[in-house]
């Protein structure tokens, strides 16, 4: 077995982080300079501006190790998930933008609807990974494929392209396969399905009480179109589905393995919610959440909201390692998965660049494909503001 030293390294390729501010705190410096950090997600409390973010990435460029390059990640759905709002070209909510985008295409021939319609979405998350990669992202947790499926639901809702799972599927395929063609690796969310909770699990333990021919026939289309577009990611939700296990979804094999892997054939790196979520954290601590995630099925965790102690969780997880709790096949399985993902996405790594990100983000042509879709020119701060609705204003940071 290795020694410490490198097995503590191994564990921090299956870490991203959130960090404390606008610019990188010593003891930052410091875990980037060691190698401790496999990826750094950004969250608003990160981001003032154009410059600011590409300083900030050029930043975490320079302290990394080019031998273990961190991935950069971003929650940039679009309407109320947006960290990099007036940055990039703007969107309303998807389940509002697919509206539109629908009522602005019914003046074609029924038959060629769907096409179209997809041929929009494909378009988007191009625009998207484009604005991205120009800001020094390899990774966006996008897109949402929940099924829009329970009115009630105080944490979906707009940010599901639909209620039907047929329209979520295709549309979440177009945008996975546009995005990616970007370089900029999409994330599939949230596995088993959060569309139809009554709770919202930054605060508290949701539970789909559906058995498993409902998840088949509404909650998992999407994500089985989203393995047949070949989605990088998915990611875990922190829910209870108690016809398919006791175990919260993150932590549980039985979801996570001979569900979401052996049953839907996925491949991808399997990407936990931020650990520090409440209906995650009323019940383990990060150290437990972190080897038991890994444990069943997870690849690679996001613990997002400082402060929180990086060495104690890899402590946690060298010794989950070397006394068996978390197998040397599925460490091994779990390292593979994220270093295909970097060698795909983040390549040979190298800093954003002002100026090529201030000419491609929010120029006229992509400006003009969100205009022609909403009818509204996103350029005109009166008619954006028009595009608002309670989804669009942030409302929490993970």
């Amino acid at each position: 077995m290795p020694n410490i030293s490198t097995i503590r390294k191994q564990c921090a390729q299956l870490i991203s982080i959130g960090i404390e501010g606008k610019s990188l705190t010593h003891e930052e410096k410091s875990w980037l300079a060691k190698d401790w950090v496999g990826g750094v997600t950004l969250f608003h409390r990160n981001i003032e501006s154009l410059e600011q973010v590409i300083a900030l990435n050029k930043e975490i460029f320079s302290c990394a190790s080019l031998d273990h390059p961190v991935i950069m990640s971003v929650d940039q759905e679009g309407g109320r998930v947006a960290r990099l709002r007036g940055i990039m070209t703007d969107t309303p909510p998807m389940g509002l933008l697919q509206r539109n985008v629908q009522q602005n295409i019914l003046n074609l021939r029924k038959e060629d609807e769907p096409k179209a319609n997809e041929e929009f979405w494909r378009k988007l998350g191009a625009l998207m990974g484009r604005e991205l990669t120009a800001l020094g992202f390899h990774m966006n947790f996008a897109p949402i494929l929940d099924v829009n499926s329970n009115r009630n639901n105080p944490v979906i809702g707009q940010r599901s392209f639909h209620h039907d799972p047929k329209i979520v599927a295709r549309i979440g395929a177009a945008f996975i396969r546009g995005q990616q063609s970007s370089g900029v690796a999409a994330v599939g969310k949230h596995f088993p399905g959060h569309g139809d909770t009554s709770s919202d699990s930054h605060f508290e333990l949701p539970k789909v009480d559906h058995p498993l021919s409902r998840l088949k026939e509404v909650e998992w289309p999407p994500f089985q179109s989203a393995i047949e577009a070949g989605v990088a990611a998915m990611m875990t939700a922190h829910l209870i589905a108690p016809h398919l296990d006791s175990n919260i979804a993150t932590v549980s094999k039985t979801i996570l393995q001979t569900h979401l892997r052996e049953s839907l054939g996925f491949e991808g790196c399997i990407i936990s919610d931020d650990l520090g979520m409440k209906a995650l954290s009323n019940t383990y601590s990060l150290e437990e959440s972190a080897c038991l995630a890994i444990a069943a099925g997870v690849d690679h965790l996001l613990v997002c909201n400082p402060p929180y102690n990086l060495e104690s969780i890899l402590d946690a997880l060298v010794r989950a390692v070397e006394n068996g709790d978390i197998a040397q096949e599925r460490f091994h399985e779990a390292l593979n998965r994220n270093n295909t993902l970097k060698k795909r996405y983040v390549g040979a790594p190298a800093a954003p660049d002002l100026a090529q990100a201030r000419t491609i983000c929010r120029n006229d042509v992509h400006l003009r494909l969100l205009a022609e879709a909403t009818r509204v020119d996103l350029r005109n701060p009166e008619e954006r503001r028009s595009q608002n609705s309670p989804d669009i204003s942030p409302v929490y940071d993970t």
